[in-house]
């Protein structure tokens, strides 16, 4: 690997193999270094392979002190750079597969950063106040990786076709308080065409919106709070579901699209309630500044 590289929190997951709230973890106790910018951690190939390193030096050396593996893994000087943006998302132009994997990894590392920096959160329902000390032990992690198998047709997929396609990937925080609160992102593309043709360009539809808050509901009563992403947009009929007040209500969900392309985020506005909670999706804002110079 290339130690001018930097990673999200998704790709070092997807290159050591394992759950992305492992890293997550790992990063957020320190074992891990990273940078930090705007709401994206940012790992290198090297603070990769010394963790690794002390690990091996942990199992095999047990007379290595406790301050020699703190010193190995203690972060280096590396300067945030604030000027840092989003993958550019061009509506006029076929989304590739590499550009949609760099939105998936953007999108869930952010997701990730802002519900973390969360102490205290209203619950949508009564009003309870929650206190989470540690949002990654409420998260798991889902792909459709099972999926792509079927569409390339294989019994396993490598690590070089990993790194460049989207696996659409479903963040959950369940906090289980009385009655549940679910917090959730899912990056929805399509997954055909970026294995099979390597690029995109049709919007998500109502109909796989819809398929997905299906397939994922709970089956104990929960409220949701979930934030669908497409690489794509998404059609009106979708846009329309997203505002259709009555069928939000009756089915304990907010909803939230979120537009890549113009770093919009359309809800029902006419909800206080809805209104409130957008802001769990505030790192939409840096896509509607990626164009700015």
């Amino acid at each position: 690997m290339d130690n001018t590289q930097f990673l999200s929190i998704k790709e070092a997951a997807d290159y050591l193999q394992v759950d992305y709230k492992v890293v997550y973890r790992l990063v957020k106790e320190g074992r891990l270094p990273a940078s930090r910018v705007g709401w994206q951690f940012r790992i290198t190939p090297g603070d990769i392979e010394a963790y690794l390193r002390s690990q091996r030096i942990g199992d095999n050396h047990t007379g290595a002190s406790a301050g020699d593996a703190d010193s190995a893994l203690r972060p280096p000087a590396v300067p945030h750079d604030t000027n840092v943006i989003p993958p550019r998302v061009d509506a006029q132009i076929p989304l590739g597969r590499e550009d949609a994997k760099k939105l998936e990894a953007y999108v869930c590392d952010a997701f990730a950063g802002q519900v973390g920096e969360i102490d205290s959160l209203q619950h949508p329902e009564g009003g309870a106040l929650i206190h989470v000390q540690d949002w990654a032990a409420l998260c798991t992690i889902r792909d459709e990786r099972t999926r792509l198998l079927d569409i390339l047709e294989t019994a396993f997929l490598d690590r070089k076709t990993l790194a460049v396609t989207p696996l659409n990937t479903h963040v959950r925080y369940l906090v289980k308080d009385s009655p549940l609160l679910s917090i959730e992102l899912k990056f929805l593309g399509h997954l055909n065409p970026f294995a099979t043709e390597h690029v995109d360009s049709a919007p998500a539809t109502r109909a796989e919106l819809l398929r997905f808050l299906d397939g994922s509901a709970l089956t104990a009563q929960a409220m949701r709070i979930v934030g669908c992403v497409s690489p794509t947009g998404w059609d009106e009929l979708a846009v329309e579901q997203a505002r259709d007040q009555a069928w939000l209500a009756a089915n304990n969900l907010l909803l939230y699209l979120i537009d890549v392309r113009t770093g919009s985020v359309v809800y029902n506005e006419q909800s206080a309630m809805t209104r409130r909670y957008a802001g769990l999706f505030g790192f939409a804002d840096a896509f509607r500044h990626a164009d700015e110079g």
